[in-house]
């Protein structure tokens, strides 16, 4: 509220500072808001730039998680390999048997007569 008129020159003077100190007020009041205002368009203009961070992070995770999934699958197609060999190999274990006891039959069969005789 704005000091009473009494028209002495004290009064004059408090006039004049209670105006000056509302012009200051207001001032200082307007590059409150012109700073506030500002500080919103940093955020906004911040704001695309923390979303592109974050899906920079997720894809990275993703990225890296689907590495693990990669090392994942080819060890898999590894054991399947693996497995696959396994098998042959065994396959490969009963021809070698079959093969010698072939020969021992064979070989049984000339040296069988001899010990008979």
């Amino acid at each position: 509220m704005a000091p009473a008129d009494g028209g002495t020159d004290n009064l004059a003077r408090a006039r004049a500072e209670w105006e000056r100190r509302q012009v200051v007020a207001a001032r200082a009041e307007a590059g409150l808001i012109d700073r506030v205002a500002a500080l919103r368009a940093y955020e906004d203009a911040l704001t695309p730039i923390a979303m592109s961070l974050r899906n920079l992070c997720a894809i990275t995770e993703m990225a890296t998680g689907g590495a693990d999934v990669d090392r994942l699958y080819e060890r898999i197609v590894g054991a399947e390999y693996a497995v696959e060999r396994t098998c042959a190999l065994r396959n490969d274990i009963d021809d070698i048997r079959a093969s010698l006891e072939a020969q021992v039959t064979y070989l049984d069969s000339l040296i069988g007569p001899l010990r008979n005789a």
